[in-house]
């Protein structure tokens, strides 16, 4: 039988890798100490460390492999950068970051029982039936291993499932706004 589907509008996707400086941005994440409930919505547990310094150096490794990635260089703002913190029982409700262009988030640890990230796709209307045949879903959970970073569009719904472990889970996340794109990716300077 001929394939007659046709999958249109692919805008979920996501790039992930080892930060190629992984150990730096892992001591920087856990140079910081203070904590506070996290300043955005009422429906998870979490607490966060707003990092006020301009830590855009720290990302340059990575986003400059994401070029590479995709055979672009860009000219990038980052705003607003935080590490979330996840205690047993914590959680990040499914949201979105809609006010910038691309999300990067670094994975210092992983240990069994830690919390999953996980994409929720919005688009999927599917009847559960009509889903087991396609073989649809509408959710992923990121396989993640100590020193990963992802990148994925800014409206992407994602979430963090409950935190099962003892020890403290920590992330780094960041909002990016691509100001400028170079069609032909140079890795000089």
């Amino acid at each position: 039988m001929k394939k007659s589907q046709t999958d249109i509008f692919n805008d979920h996707f996501f790039w992930k890798f080892k930060a190629p400086n992984a150990g730096q941005l892992t001591s920087y994440i856990n140079s910081l100490d203070s904590c506070e409930e996290a300043p955005w919505g009422e429906l998870c547990s979490v607490t966060n460390i707003s990092i006020q310094e301009d830590i855009f150096d720290l990302m340059t490794p990575s986003l400059t492999l994401l070029g590479q990635e995709v055979g672009l260089s860009m000219t990038m703002n980052m705003n607003r950068p935080w590490v979330s913190q996840y205690k047993r029982g914590d959680f990040q409700e499914v949201h979105d970051h809609n006010d910038c262009d691309l999300v990067g988030v670094f994975f210092p640890e992983y240990k069994e029982g830690y919390s999953k990230f996980y994409f929720i796709d919005r688009s999927v209307n599917l009847k559960r039936p009509l889903m087991d045949i396609m073989g649809n879903r509408n959710n992923y959970i990121v396989n993640y291993s100590a020193g990963d970073i992802i990148f994925f569009p800014s409206h992407m719904l994602h979430g963090v499932s409950k935190h099962d472990h003892d020890d403290t889970r920590r992330t780094l996340s960041c909002n990016f706004w691509i100001n400028k794109i170079n069609r032909q990716f140079s890795s000089a300077g």
